[in-house]
């Protein structure tokens, strides 16, 4: 049985959204509730949708009560590559489907922290000869150069401000850090934390470099062929309706690009530029559209403006409800609109 602040998270959470719940409160019902209602109600194919768990054996759970849930409700999805595991698990599948250009040849073997302590153990001389390390670590020397691994990896701590830091410690973790990573890379182990590292790491390109100026090129071309489709479309459709003579384009805009701006990039995915004029906000299946004015003070947004105006019919209402009309009369019928306008 659900309860209401359950059914407030199933059925009307806003996104991105973090639910704060104890033990017991019903955390994986009401999360295996919200995968059927993101399925039936919402039209979301099981493939788009990603699970993470701490464990695997909390994944297995949420995946046979998933599939139970689905049963009773006489859904039929296929769930079979839907993203369902604890981090660790979905950050090494996604390095082992989408591999970078090394000159690795094999997969790096995942050790788990028991092994990896053996390690450190039998290979404590490549930590011994480290300066002030019997200084500060005088104890439990495994647990501890386990910890300081885990501290820098987790925390995404930046490896820049450990080599210009006044602190000797921070001196000493970076040093550890640096033996020991260089261990495992040589002798093709990755740990827990190298997994993470690993998948949330970007490898970028340096600004003035020719793979960067190249891409660069790439980039302004393709923004090129979308705006003369754009033309190309709007064409078609307003020969369809049935005029005739020049088109005056009021505005051209893309929603997905990469702008440099002084000193920097602004990627805007799902988000146009500001300082372009007016600007279309776009509705789909069954929400309006609208041409809206940006103000002139948008740098709390980076220059940008969300494009979406969300979606007020699931997939599966919008198809039933939309081959009832015909295209080309809802075109005239706009028309008709905006010239009473």
């Amino acid at each position: 049985m659900i309860n209401e602040k359950q059914k407030l998270i199933v059925e009307d959470a806003k996104y991105p959204c973090a639910v704060l719940a104890g033990p017991g409160t019903g955390k994986t019902f009401t999360i295996v509730q919200k995968i059927i209602s993101l399925i039936k109600n919402d039209g979301i194919s099981p493939n788009k949708i990603l699970v993470t768990t701490f464990t695997k054996k909390a994944a297995n759970e949420l995946i046979e009560r998933m599939e139970s849930g689905l049963k009773k409700e006489n859904i039929y999805a296929d769930t079979s590559n839907m993203l369902i595991g604890n981090f660790h698990s979905l950050a090494l599948s996604f390095l082992k489907e989408y591999k970078s250009f090394t000159n690795k040849i094999f997969d790096p073997l995942v050790i788990d922290s028991h092994i990896e302590g053996y390690l450190i153990e039998k290979n404590m001389d490549i930590f011994e000869n480290l300066p002030n390390f019997s200084k500060f670590i005088s104890y439990n020397e495994v647990g501890q150069i386990q910890g300081i691994f885990a501290n820098i990896t987790n925390n995404l701590v930046d490896l820049d401000e450990l080599r210009i830091s006044n602190d000797p410690r921070d001196i000493l973790a970076l040093e550890i850090y640096l033996a020991w990573a260089n261990f495992l890379d040589e002798n093709d182990l990755i740990n827990y934390q190298l997994i993470l590292k690993k998948f949330y790491d970007k490898d970028g390109l340096e600004v003035e470099s020719e793979k960067a100026i190249d891409y660069i090129k790439k980039h302004d071309n393709a923004l090129m062929w979308a705006e003369r489709n754009r033309e190309a479309i709007s064409k078609k459709i307003m020969q369809s309706i049935g005029t005739s003579g020049d088109v005056e384009t009021i505005f051209s805009i893309n929603h997905n690009f990469v702008e440099k701006r002084e000193d920097k990039f602004i990627h805007r995915k799902g988000a146009v530029s500001s300082e372009r004029g007016a600007v279309i906000i776009p509705g789909s299946r069954g929400s309006l559209s609208y041409i809206v004015m940006p103000t002139e003070n948008t740098e709390i947004s980076l220059y940008s403006l969300s494009h979406g105006a969300g979606r007020k019919w699931s997939r599966s209402v919008c198809k039933s409800r939309l081959h009832l009309f015909s295209f080309l009369q809802v075109l005239h019928n706009t028309i008709l609109l905006l010239k009473k306008m």
